[in-house]
């Protein structure tokens, strides 16, 4: 697929801020070491992300002496720690060793009333204290602003205008905290929030599908930072996942994302197995079914483009882009060209006859098992197979 430019301005560079020991962790029933955290870090770092999320060292003495590991840890990509809109909050980052950090703050009125059993005057009044304190301890600060999407616009960008010109924030953050938001919807909203006059970032949740299309939406309209998430994972529904918007900037818009594309199916993969959370098959770019064919017809177009020198295949993308290849699995939707294209990655050489046989066998098994055939079984299946021909063949 070739690349496009988009018609909207978006940044030549994008900082991507990893939340996979953060958010990601807030998925239900997770819960990982210390040495396994440390591990999720430095195959972040490697993956090439700006900033890793390491915690909120004020959420328990253990969360907080993880950030002080993080820390330790000499990564390239910046060590953030999440504060609420209190000074202690603050401190404690500080005792962490952290020299950047992430204020947050609620921003729609049904937050604000409801959760937090506040005022929007109290709410602007601690916001521009804490990241003022903030900013005179030296820190690197983005304003985290919760459920933004869904805020009054004049209060939103009013509240943004306040803190900016009051403290000298470093950035902003627009947070889609229940995934309600529409793509274009959030373009405009991080155009309005740019009219201040600060860099933008975006916070999007998947509950109705559109985190990456929000995402990306947001860095056409100018967005600087993307939160992303291995796998996508978070609590609910997840999270925009760094494979699917770092491999959507590269082909839709064109910036530069600085992530290492063919390490990122090596750490979903890690990440998966240290979580305990199975990759969706229907994932999109690490997904098991991502880049397999079953149907017979499909791989014969693939295999076609690949002659003509479309190293994509029929394929948006070349899957050793991520790290991964083409694969075959056959099943009920096999064809001839399947098996043969089987029995050739095996070594196999055999008549038209047997590899007919071979695929009745093959569909016969996966329809009895409703399932694709496994490796072992085609193997076992085409023994069986090449065996008889063999004895049928026998002149004694």
């Amino acid at each position: 697929m070739k690349e496009h430019r988009s018609i909207l301005s978006p940044p030549k560079k994008i900082e991507f801020y990893d939340l996979s020991l953060r958010d990601g962790l807030e998925y239900p029933g997770v819960f990982l070491t210390t040495e396994q955290k440390l591990k999720v870090v430095r195959t972040l770092d490697d993956l090439g992300v700006d900033r890793i999320e390491a915690g909120m060292p004020m959420r328990s003495p253990e969360e907080a002496g993880f950030v002080r590991d993080a820390v330790k840890a000499g990564t390239k990509a910046k060590i953030f720690a999440l504060c609420r809109t209190r000074e202690e909050d603050i401190d404690l980052a500080v005792k962490c060793g952290v020299s950047n950090i992430l204020v947050e703050a609620p921003s729609s009125d049904q937050l604000i009333t409801v959760a937090f059993r506040s005022t929007r005057e109290r709410i602007l009044d601690e916001s521009v204290k804490a990241v003022r304190f903030a900013k005179s301890q030296g820190l690197f600060t983005s304003f985290f602003l919760m459920d933004a999407t869904r805020a009054d616009l004049p209060f939103l960008t009013g509240m943004v205008k306040k803190v900016v010109d009051e403290t000298g924030v470093d950035e902003v953050i627009i947070v889609d905290s229940i995934g309600s938001c529409y793509p274009e919807g959030m373009a405009f909203l991080v155009g309005k929030v740019r009219e201040v006059g600060v860099p933008v970032g975006v916070h999007c949740h998947n509950d109705l599908g559109l985190a990456t299309a929000n995402t990306l939406s947001a860095v056409g309209a100018g967005a600087q930072i993307v939160h992303v998430s291995l796998n996508g994972i978070a609590a609910r529904s997840g999270f925009t996942p760094i494979d699917e918007i770092a491999l959507c900037l590269k082909l839709f818009i064109g910036v530069d994302s600085g992530i290492r594309f063919n390490n990122i199916y090596r750490a979903s993969k890690l990440f998966s197995e240290l979580t305990e959370v199975p990759i969706p098959p229907m994932k999109p770019v690490i997904g098991e079914n991502a880049t397999v064919f079953e149907i017979g017809a499909a791989l014969m177009t693939n295999d076609e483009f690949l002659k003509a020198g479309v190293s994509t295949g029929f394929f948006p993308y070349s899957p050793s882009l991520v790290g991964r290849t083409f694969g075959i699995r056959l099943g009920t939707k096999s064809n001839n060209y399947s098996v043969e294209r089987a029995l050739k990655s095996l070594g196999i050489k055999t008549t038209e006859e047997n590899t007919q046989l071979i695929l009745e066998r093959v569909i016969k098994t996966a329809k009895d098992k409703r399932r694709l055939v496994s490796e072992t079984e085609l193997k076992e299946i085409i023994a069986d197979v090449l065996q008889h021909s063999a004895g049928a063949n026998c002149p004694c």
